[in-house]
């Protein structure tokens, strides 16, 4: 790189019979430099021909002030703008030895000179002496095609800049990463066989960011041909302010002029050089590398993402529907039997949509409501991991569906495939009992007739399954385990769903939230499991439907204590045990639910369901009645002092 001040000598002629001469001094950091032609990059008001632009200072700058910043860059090499595909090819038809953008991203520049002699000079010519010849416009530095060639980009490869010597394109304001840059080429002057210019040969170097990467270069060798396309592709990476240099240098080797004997010049008259030559340049980011850790994330996440589309495909029903609209499932109803197909029933729930459930089993699964044609029904589906749905098809299902009763739930049906399995049970609209009892915004109002009813309608179902040889015993009678019907009829819940832990696991709802404060104290305590346990759960029950209170609710008035409403009816009960009646009806009223105080209501039957409550919640198994005398008791059949004396009696003959 030459430095100091601008040598004025250069740009005057030194004899005035010499030819102007032609001087690069380009890429150099001249101080005192006489004003400059920026459009020719050459120093203006000279004889000589002397090239200044581009200079150091001028690459420096220009990488600096970008006012935007670019990711691509495309140029059609010595012809007009051209759009191929989403890359617009900027025209590049200048005539001078450097010239920039109107939008100042790029800019080219070019050294070296092509000479041509008069017509009496070139039959003069030999290979010994000296001759004179005159300079060649500019404008011959740009080539073109001798006929087209057949690919889509055939518009890139009409024109070709090329250059005597050297030729070096550079992109500005491009974002700092890694670029692929192609280049293309077609060989347009050693193309003709009748001025045997074919037999010429361009030979030249490329270098992409000052790192050579092609060395003797030949067009027309590596395309197999003259006017033939070819495209070579290159990475290489751009740090910020810096600009992507690429050059083509022609080293002294190939063709420097046809021999005399195949004439000294082409057909356009001038003098064949082998300088380099180029057709288009695309320059575009090179397509990121993903870490092997990111390509792992990638393919996880599509599996996982095609897992979930399935699985919400199955939930909505848009897969498997063949199965479904084929496969048939007969309810057995009170007016019948009645057919439908599984895809109509899960069509009935809205695909298991949360806006029609309308409860919870936490050990099987949820249940939803599905309104059929002419008939509503309610659908459990069950826990893929429920030990309900191993039981499908077995005879703990046969039994239950031969347990027909006023007093409960009717199971209608079973479907087990795959992983779907429903449980298909008769609609209760009324919900549960503790709904209806303990749930502020329900509408249900239980009347006192309701409740004692209801008190009777349990006591029946359980006497019912009682009676079974051998019996059947619940194990969780609770007001969330008692359903209702329109007119407040009650039907005792998830009886067949008990026995599938009889044997294996006969404490198995132990564990289950709520229901401990049901529970019989031999059995809380894993000690015995008799049909008494039942009776006791619904005891407590008795007490909470006359009272609307739950059992697990705190009665105290200090914080620092605990009394709950069975403790509270025991001290209730003691206290008016020898008591008259009359006193008995007056301190048991207390009890009533607060929403029917006010209403007309039996005083003497508060009295019996109290007293047939503590009788049934006896610590002692022995000393509590059978379901079917509580159920003779609520009937009017028999008396709370009758029964607690048979069972008094039955114990002291034990």
């Amino acid at each position: 790189m030459l430095n100091g001040t601008f040598p004025s000598w250069i740009t005057e002629k030194q004899d005035l019979h010499e030819d102007p001469i032609i001087g690069d001094l380009s890429l150099n950091s001249f101080t005192k430099v006489p004003p400059v032609h920026h459009e020719s990059g050459t120093v203006s008001n000279s004889q000589n021909t002397i090239i200044i632009e581009p200079t150091r200072k001028y690459l420096s700058q220009t990488g600096k002030d970008c006012h935007k910043k670019y990711r691509s860059l495309s140029i059609n090499c010595g012809g007009e703008e051209v759009k191929f595909g989403k890359q617009n090819y900027e025209n590049d038809t200048a005539s001078s030895y450097f010239y920039q953008s109107p939008q100042g991203n790029w800019a080219y520049s070019l050294s070296g000179d092509y000479y041509s002699p008069n017509t009496q000079e070139s039959e003069a010519y030999s290979f010994s002496g000296d001759y004179n010849l005159p300079t060649i416009n500019a404008s011959d530095y740009i080539k073109n095609l001798t006929c087209g060639v057949s690919v889509p980009e055939a518009q890139l490869y009409v024109n070709a800049r090329a250059a005597p010597v050297s030729l070096t394109y550079y992109a500005f304001c491009l974002h700092q990463g890694k670029y692929n840059v192609k280049l293309m080429f077609a060989e347009t002057s050693f193309a003709k066989r009748e001025d045997y210019s074919e037999l010429g040969k361009r030979v030249f170097d490329v270098y992409i960011q000052d790192e050579r990467v092609l060395q003797d270069f030949k067009i027309k060798e590596e395309a197999g041909g003259a006017n033939k396309e070819l495209m070579k592709s290159f990475p290489t990476t751009v740090t910020d302010n810096k600009p992507l240099t690429i050059d083509f240098l022609w080293t002294g080797k190939g063709t420097l002029y046809n021999p005399p004997s195949l004439n000294y010049f082409d057909t356009s008259g001038i003098f064949v050089q082998s300088g380099p030559l180029i057709s288009a340049i695309s320059i575009t980011p090179a397509p990121k590398k993903l870490s092997a850790w990111v390509i792992a994330v990638i393919v996880v996440a599509c599996v996982l993402s095609l897992l979930i589309l399935l699985a919400f495909m199955w939930r909505m029903g848009w897969i498997g529907e063949r199965e479904l609209r084929k496969a048939r499932i007969e309810l057995e109803t009170q007016d019948g039997k009645k057919s439908f197909t599984v895809k109509e029933i899960i069509d009935a729930t809205g695909n298991f949509s949360p806006r029609k459930k309308i409860g919870k089993d936490g050990r099987f699964g949820i249940i939803y409501k599905a309104e059929l044609s002419n008939l509503t029904v309610a659908v459990k589906k069950l826990f893929p991991q429920s030990k309900a749905v191993a039981q499908i098809g077995t005879e703990v299902y046969a039994k239950t569906f031969k347990l027909e009763h006023d007093n409960l739930v009717q199971l209608l049906a079973t479907y087990s495939r795959k992983d779907l399995h429903l449980l298909i049970y008769e609609y209760m609209g009324y919900g549960s009992l503790e709904k209806a009892l303990f749930d502020p915004k329900s509408s249900i109002q239980l009347s006192w007739e309701d409740r004692y009813s209801i008190c009777l309608q349990i006591a029946q179902g359980l006497e019912y399954l009682h009676a079974k040889n051998p019996p059947i015993i619940h194990r969780n009678i609770k007001a969330s385990n008692v359903l209702l019907d329109e007119t407040c009829k009650a039907k005792i819940s998830d009886f067949g769903l008990a026995k599938l832990y009889e044997e294996d696991d006969p404490f198995r709802f132990i564990e289950e939230s709520g229901t401990r404060m049901y529970m019989a104290p031999e059995y809380a305590t894993r000690k015995a499991v008799t049909m008494g346990i039942d009776v006791y759960s619904f005891g407590v029950l008795l007490l909470e439907i006359i009272s609307g209170i739950k059992n697990d609710e705190n009665l105290s008035e200090h914080h620092d204590q605990t009394i709950f409403l069975l403790e509270k009816v025991a001290n209730l009960h003691v206290m008016v045990k020898d008591a008259k009646l009359q006193y008995k009806k007056v301190k048991y009223a207390e009890l009533v639910d607060k929403k029917i105080s006010n209403l007309n209501y039996s005083k003497e039957e508060v009295v019996t369901i109290v007293d047939l409550a503590m009788l049934c919640t006896d610590q002692m198994v022995s000393l509590r009645p059978t379901i079917s005398d509580v159920t003779s008791v609520l009937k009017g059949e028999k008396t709370v002092e009758d029964v607690s004396k048979n069972k008094v009696k039955d114990t002291s003959s034990a």
